[in-house]
């Protein structure tokens, strides 16, 4: 007794075909899974604090910060001294005393040369003595002393005590001024010095005077 066959709907070919076709698509299902599961393993853990990243992964790199030039800012003009000296020349030349000494006064500290420091502060002494202000004018004068020492300083001193009524403290001065060695002061000048000082020694003798106290300038 023969057992009974089964028909198969198309050709063995067929049938191979499909079945690859299957297998084919089985494998690339079962790939897309395991890569998504990868994916989620790795991409999206959130590693603890000081692990290292997987060679693989992107590392940032950071993006340099512009330097930012400050602006320039234009240079501070330097002073014109010989045009300062002409208009307070100017200014006295007009008789405006006060205002020759105002302009002085606010560029002195500008001034740094030696020689020139030394001309602007005797001419703020040669203001205050022609306004009459003799006690702030000595201290200038002291000041002249102080940059450029010599007998001409000591006489300015001397004469502006002396203008004052200042006698001891003018007296003082006359006598360092003769007692100091300058070649520069004039014989006439040394010779109005010692003339003075003995008036003021015969003077001194015979009567006790109050010095007047010096000011510092305003």
């Amino acid at each position: 007794m023969s057992l009974p066959t089964v028909k198969r709907s198309g050709s063995l070919k067929d049938w191979l075909v499909y079945g690859l076709l299957g297998l084919l698509i089985s494998f690339c299902l079962v790939m897309v899974a395991a890569g998504g599961l990868f994916y989620n393993e790795v991409a999206y853990t959130i590693l603890p604090t000081g692990t290292p990243l997987p060679s693989n992964t992107p590392i940032p790199t950071e993006t340099a910060t512009p330097t930012i030039t400050p602006t320039q800012l234009p240079a501070t003009p330097t002073l014109d001294v010989p045009s300062l000296f002409n208009e307070v020349y100017a200014k006295t030349q007009n008789n405006d005393l006060q205002g020759a000494i105002d302009m002085l006064k606010e560029h002195l500290d500008e001034i740094s040369e030696v020689p020139q420091k030394v001309l602007a502060v005797q001419t703020l002494g040669d203001l205050y003595s022609m306004q009459g202000n003799y006690q702030i004018a000595v201290v200038y004068y002291q000041q002249l002393y102080d940059l450029e020492p010599n007998a001409y300083g000591l006489y300015l001193i001397a004469t502006t005590y002396d203008a004052a009524g200042n006698l001891y403290k003018a007296q003082e001065y006359y006598l360092r001024c003769l007692e100091m060695y300058d070649p520069n002061f004039p014989e006439d000048k040394r010779q109005e010095v010692k003339a003075r000082s003995d008036e003021l020694k015969a003077i001194l003798t015979k009567a006790t005077l109050t010095p007047i106290p010096t000011a510092t300038p305003e």
